[in-house]
């Protein structure tokens, strides 16, 4: 085999074998680049999974938020509507006509025990018809006071027990008594 001939063979298997490597890198970059599109493509799948959580999470967060934010306002307006049931009700009785007044003076009065002593404590713009009370319900020899504290209703200072009838205590029995009912019958509600 001549020089040239042997050149050429060399040649041809370099050739040959630089299309086999050229082959086998151009396979393994394949494999290699599918891979990494596989790897990409499952983290973007996760990230977006991720993400979609999070979103849903967020969006669940602000729902139960605002949720939670309107039943706040609701049992605030229910709480202020009560709230005006009892202010509405003192009102009326402070703004009782005279005789209303000493009536219901009276029927308070005629509730303490019959054998009371003290001072009875009134409101100093309701002394006349706490006076006629006293007289109707039989107990004239209650010592009396003015109360610029009170609004309506009256205070028993007794040498064995106090007495609080004063209509921001009677108010604030009834609410403790029936606010519940008036719960109910307003709103439909049990609890």
């Amino acid at each position: 085999m001549a020089l040239n001939d042997i050149t050429q063979k060399i040649l041809d298997d370099a050739r040959t074998h630089v299309t086999e490597i050229e082959k086998e890198t151009i396979e393994e970059v394949a494999v290699i680049e599918n891979e990494n599109k596989k790897r990409k493509d499952q983290i973007k799948l996760e990230h977006d999974s991720r993400v979609e959580r999070e979103a849903k999470h967020q969006r669940k967060q602000v729902i139960s938020h605002s949720e939670q934010a309107k039943k706040r306002a609701v049992e605030t307006t229910k709480r202020q509507h009560i709230d005006s049931v009892f202010a509405d009700t003192h009102q009326k009785m402070i703004d009782l006509d005279g005789e209303k007044y000493q009536k219901m003076i009276t029927s308070l009065l005629q509730e303490l025990p019959e054998n009371v002593q003290g001072t009875l404590h009134a409101p100093s713009t309701r002394m006349a018809e706490t006076k006629e009370a006293l007289q109707s319900a039989g107990k004239g020899d209650l010592d009396i006071a003015e109360d610029s504290s009170l609004d309506g209703g009256f205070r028993i200072s007794g040498k064995t027990a106090d007495y609080d009838y004063s209509f921001a205590r009677l108010i604030e029995d009834a609410r403790d008594a029936h606010e519940l009912t008036i719960a109910s019958t307003l709103f439909g509600e049990t609890n």
